[in-house]
C-alpha cells in the first residue's frame, strides 16, 4: 500500500477554524457527531441554485435548495478524513464577528479515495433582512394563547387571552380554499375564512444567536424549547400597527388548525387558520 503524501491536499495550517459537525436523521432532532473540527472554509463563486463544482466531482446543478427560497453562499470547507460523515449533516462555526453559522452539507468528496482530506460542498442560508422570504413579510401578528374562565348562567363566557409575543413578522395569503358544508354557506352574517400564514419558526424562548432548529445549545443553554402549536391564536394585524393618527389598526383573530414545517428545514413555518370575517 503506497503512503500518503500531502501533495494535491490542503496545508493542514489552512484549517484555522473549528466547526462542530451535527447529524439530522430523518424525522429526528439534530445531534451532534463531531465538535471541535479544524477546518478551512472558502467561498465559491456560485450562479445556479446548487453550485456546479467540477473539482468536488459534481457537474450538474442538484435541486436540493431554490435561489428563489433562500439566499445563499456556497463554500468549499475542507477537513481532514473523518468516516461516517453524511451529506444530510451540517456544520456550525462559531464566527467571533457573527454568532453562529450553519453550512448545511451538499456533497462530499475524498478526492483520491486515500482517506487523508474530504472536501465538502456546504450551503449557508443569509436569512437576515436581505433575504427575499423576511422581503415578503409584509405585516405583523401577536401570538397568544387562550386563557381559562368559567362559563356564565348559560354556559357561555367571552374568550379572553394573553399575548406572549407581539409584532411578529408574517405574511397572509388569502387564496388558500377549504370546502365549506351548507351550514356555514347559509350563515347570513358571519362566514368562515381560512387563510394561510408564513411566518419564521417562533418559540417562547427564542435562542439568542438566531438559531430555528428544536432543542439548540447556545452557550451551554438549551433554547428554543418551546415551540407555536395549535393552542396559539394570532391578531393579525399586530395591535402595535398604528394608522397616521396613532390610533391602533383593528385586527383579526386567527384560530391555528394546523402548522407545517416544509422539508423539516426550520426555515419557515406555514399555518394553516381559521378567521370568522362578519
Amino acid at each position: 500500500m503506497p503512503l500518503k503524501t500531502i501533495n494535491g491536499y490542503q496545508a493542514v495550517g489552512a484549517m484555522d477554524r473549528q466547526v462542530d459537525i451535527w447529524d439530522q436523521p430523518l424525522n429526528g432532532l439534530p445531534v451532534i457527531f463531531a465538535s471541535g473540527v479544524w477546518a478551512e472554509i472558502t467561498t465559491a463563486p456560485a450562479t445556479s441554485p446548487s453550485l456546479v463544482s467540477p473539482e468536488l466531482g459534481q457537474n450538474r446543478a442538484w435541486p436540493r435548495t431554490l435561489g428563489h427560497d433562500v439566499a445563499m453562499v456556497h463554500h468549499i470547507v475542507t477537513i481532514p478524513y473523518m468516516p461516517g460523515v453524511l451529506s444530510r449533516m451540517f456544520l456550525v462555526y462559531n464566527d467571533p464577528d457573527n454568532g453562529a453559522r450553519r453550512f448545511d452539507i451538499d456533497h462530499i468528496l475524498d478526492a483520491d479515495e486515500h482517506k487523508f482530506q474530504l472536501q465538502m460542498l456546504a450551503i449557508e442560508r443569509k436569512d437576515g433582512a436581505a433575504s427575499l422570504f423576511d422581503v415578503l413579510l409584509n405585516t405583523t401578528a401577536d401570538i397568544l394563547t387562550r386563557d381559562t374562565s368559567g362559563d356564565d348562567k348559560r354556559g357561555m363566557a367571552d374568550p379572553t387571552f394573553t399575548t406572549v409575543a407581539t409584532a411578529v413578522a408574517c405574511r397572509v395569503s388569502t387564496d388558500k380554499i377549504v370546502p365549506r358544508g351548507k351550514e356555514e354557506r347559509a350563515k347570513a352574517k358571519l362566514n368562515v375564512a381560512y387563510r394561510e400564514v408564513h411566518m419564521r419558526p417562533w418559540y417562547l424562548d427564542p435562542s439568542p444567536d438566531g438559531s430555528y432548529i428544536p432543542y439548540w445549545v447556545s452557550g451551554g443553554v438549551t433554547y428554543n424549547t418551546q415551540a407555536l402549536t395549535h393552542d396559539h391564536w394570532l391578531l393579525i394585524p399586530s395591535a402595535t400597527v398604528k394608522n397616521s393618527n396613532n390610533q391602533a389598526t383593528p385586527g383579526q383573530m386567527y384560530d391555528v388548525m394546523s402548522i407545517d414545517d416544509p422539508g423539516n428545514m426550520h426555515h419557515h413555518i406555514e399555518l394553516l387558520c381559521q378567521v370568522i370575517v362578519p
